[in-house]
């Protein structure tokens, strides 16, 4: 690699670029290996270890999802027939 201050032509930028591209792909899809054969494992708990610092903190301690947790306005509003939805012909 060249020092900061010396200039580069272009194709060198171009090759630079391609070599970072590739380290980031290749270190990217080892990472996205690694957590996949985590979570594939019925033997370790990901989501119990990410939410351990947390229910301490929560109403009964238990971690919901936000969609069965928190109705959707609109969607109550769709599904009863209510609301301001304009009728085209």
């Amino acid at each position: 690699m060249t020092t900061p201050s010396a200039e580069m032509p272009f194709l060198e930028h171009l090759e630079e670029l391609r070599h970072r591209l590739i380290w980031s792909a290749g270190t990217l899809l080892v990472c996205l290996l690694v957590a996949l054969t985590l979570v594939m494992r019925p033997s370790v708990d990901v989501i119990g270890i990410l939410a351990a610092p947390v229910l301490p903190f929560l109403p009964d301690q238990k971690l919901l999802s936000p969609i069965r947790s928190i109705p959707s306005r609109s969607a109550s509003r769709w599904r009863s027939g209510s609301g301001s939805r304009r009728r085209f012909r």
